[in-house]
């Protein structure tokens, strides 16, 4: 009986010690009548597609939850944008009355080497006001899960967790 009740808190300890996890983000409120570009974020990693992956997830993330997107990253090139060509992007979505642009970057998308080959991503995402270029919420996600999931699941719990604080 005592080797039970020692060895169900040590399951759950050694268990939770297969994933991390850190958050740091901001809530905010969207209007929900207005529309969210959801740009291509860059991918500084080295698995092809990770950035227009996220940003496939995160749109659909965001329509569930009841947010118009529009699809800006389907068929884009993953490379970094300087600041010149981000305004621009910005100053094109600001004629066409969008308002807000999701963007940022997929700053790791990849299995840890090892036996168990646990995936693990860290995204960099942003809400920016297309006219004027400021960030009006940010968010930065790590991630570590076990060696039963993909980095796909691991990506969309880690946005679910994230997105969940745009209203």
């Amino acid at each position: 009986m005592i080797m039970k009740k020692l060895l169900i808190p040590l399951a759950a300890v050694l268990l939770s010690a297969c994933a991390t996890a850190q958050y740091n983000s901001s809530s905010w409120r969207l209007d929900k009548k207005e529309t969210l570009a959801v740009l291509p974020l860059e991918n500084y990693t080295e698995s092809a597609m990770a950035g227009v992956k996220t940003s496939a997830m995160a749109a659909g993330i965001l329509n569930a939850s009841g947010i118009k997107t529009a699809d800006f990253y389907s068929g884009a090139e993953e490379k970094a944008r300087s600041e010149e060509e981000l305004a621009a992007v910005m100053a094109g979505l600001a004629a066409k009355n969008i308002r807000y642009a999701l963007t940022g970057a997929v700053n790791e998308w990849k299995y840890k080497a090892g036996l168990e080959g646990e995936p693990t991503v860290s995204l960099t995402l942003s809400v920016r006001d297309t006219a004027t270029g400021a960030v009006l919420w940010a968010s930065v996600a790590s991630r570590t899960g076990n060696s039963s999931q993909s980095t796909g699941v691991l990506a969309q719990k880690t946005l679910n967790r994230v997105l969940s604080a745009i209203k």
